[in-house]
């Protein structure tokens, strides 16, 4: 899209000292690519240091696509799955009717009305357990 949040992301930069950076809900990498590209060379402990989570197949499927062509793949490992408080299993629903769009995903209540999309949850620490998150987050 040749964009990104320029005001989050130098935020964010001037932020890091250092370790692990989890991006959860990364969408298409909006964040995600030009954070691990301004940190790179602060980045102590080695690659990847950016860990994008993003649920949405289609976001992730775009977010991987960014990753690659920004060159980022060595400081970047991205994650399809969302992330909650437990391990569970909910549903989430897309904005707009079109379910291969990049826009925006919740997660509703159980006896809200809404296409269900089903969608695991996980906790930072079983992702750490599992060796898909650095210690360090």
């Amino acid at each position: 899209m040749g964009q990104h949040e320029d005001d989050t992301v130098s935020l964010l930069t001037a932020l890091y000292r250092d370790g692990a950076i989890v991006d959860v809900g990364a969408n298409i990498g909006l964040i995600t690519v030009p954070l691990a590209r301004r940190t790179r060379h602060l980045a102590l402990k080695g690659s990847p240091h950016v860990y994008a989570l993003e649920a949405m197949a289609s976001n992730y499927a775009a977010l991987v696509e960014n990753i690659h062509v920004n060159g980022v793949e060595g400081d970047v490992k991205a994650i399809n799955g969302g992330l909650g408080a437990s391990t569970d299993q909910v549903f989430i629903q897309i904005e707009g009717d079109d379910p291969g769009r990049t826009g925006t995903a919740n997660v509703l209540p159980g006896d809200f009305t809404f296409k269900r999309i089903p969608l695991s949850v996980t906790t930072i620490d079983d992702l750490v357990a599992a060796g898909e998150l650095p210690e360090d987050v």
